[in-house]
């Protein structure tokens, strides 16, 4: 929260500054920025901001022009709402509404066009699966030895501090879970839960062993003490356990990396739905942004029936999905898994080298 916070008043505050160039006034006041009749100024001050370039029609920081917008509007609605209090005879006309649909057309659609367009040819790199194992042995080690030194010195702060950041890391790690879900919980006492005989009846053996070993714990809520900050013990983690690509090594990226994986599995839809509920979103949001990356899908599956229309061999393979059918870059024929034994009946392609 104090990041956002901190975030917004940079914002605002960079926004301000610009405005009192402008007016030449260095007293000029925010609120007076809001006035529907300084729209045009705080439009060419925001553009300059978000470093627009006419001949390009592009920004060079367009996030940054979006996000004043949101600020400037959470800014008026929280002057609308001090004014009300102050006179509530004062009814409010529908200009602010009308100001915001022209900042959509002036800054946010291009801004938006810029943002998606930078992400066209940008790689997806999500954690490898050898360093999330290379990055829990190194933090598992960790918090080992800080159970042995605290085990012969209990008053061992700096070893209690780096058990406190090894659990917090793995407990991140194991869960897949928010930062802010895990570092704001704190465990008071230990329970049990009761399962209805007939739920678990219908597991299997592993499936009751597991429901014997994990405890499902539910997470919600925030005090005012101090606790450890996931991102920064992760980050310290990843540095120090030599691994290929440490800053991919994320709660976010590693919350995709398991949905990603997940899709290989090939879940039916009721798994997928308690999955993405497991994960604190939707199914549609696990499906719209925990999936596959784009460009590996696209060239592996997609290149598969693009070189058999371009050879016009579809029809040879009627009923049967992309994942049926092989096409190896090295061999000029395309295979399904029927046909790998009937060579004479495969289909010439072009090869891809």
């Amino acid at each position: 929260m104090a990041t956002v916070c901190s975030n917004k008043m940079r914002e605002l505050a960079r926004l301000l500054i610009e405005l009192r160039k402008c007016n030449n006034n260095d007293n000029f006041e925010l609120m007076n920025a809001l006035d529907p009749v300084m729209f045009n100024t705080v439009i060419e001050c925001a553009t300059k901001i978000g470093g627009y370039d006419p001949q390009s029609k592009s920004y060079r920081a367009p996030s940054l022009s979006a996000h004043i917008g949101t600020s400037l509007k959470q800014a008026s609605d929280l002057l609308i709402r001090l004014i009300l209090k102050q006179d509530s005879s004062i009814r409010c006309d529908d200009k602010e509404k009308k100001k915001r649909c022209q900042w959509t057309t002036e800054i946010s659609s291009v801004a938006f066009k810029n943002l998606n367009e930078n992400k066209w040819n940008k790689p997806i790199i999500l954690p490898l699966t050898r360093d999330i194992l290379k990055f829990k042995e190194y933090v598992t080690q960790i918090a080992n030895k800080s159970v042995l030194a605290l085990r012969e010195n209990p008053n061992n702060v700096k070893e209690f501090k780096n058990l406190v950041d090894a659990t917090l890391t793995l407990t991140i790690l194991c869960n897949r879970k928010r930062i802010g879900d895990v570092q704001y919980t704190t465990y008071l006492q230990n329970f049990s839960s009761i399962n209805q005989e007939e739920c678990m009846n219908s597991l299997s053996t592993s499936e009751k062993n597991l429901t014997r070993h994990y405890k499902r714990v539910v997470t919600g809520g925030k005090d005012t003490n101090r606790w450890p900050r996931g991102d920064v013990v992760i980050r310290k983690f990843a540095k120090k356990a030599n691994l290929e690509y440490p800053k991919e090594i994320t709660s976010n990226k590693i919350r995709k990396q398991i949905a990603t994986v997940m899709q290989i599995l090939n879940l039916n839809r009721e798994e997928s739905e308690q999955f993405a509920h497991f994960m604190g979103h939707t199914e549609k949001t696990h499906n719209e942004f925990y999936k596959l990356p784009q460009d590996v899908y696209q060239t592996a599956k997609i290149s598969k029936l693009l070189i058999l229309m371009d050879k016009g061999g579809g029809e040879q393979y009627k009923g049967k999905s992309l994942n049926e059918i092989d096409i190896d870059p090295q061999l000029e024929y395309a295979e399904s898994e029927e046909q790998e034994e009937e060579i004479s009946t495969t289909v010439p392609v072009s090869t891809l080298r």
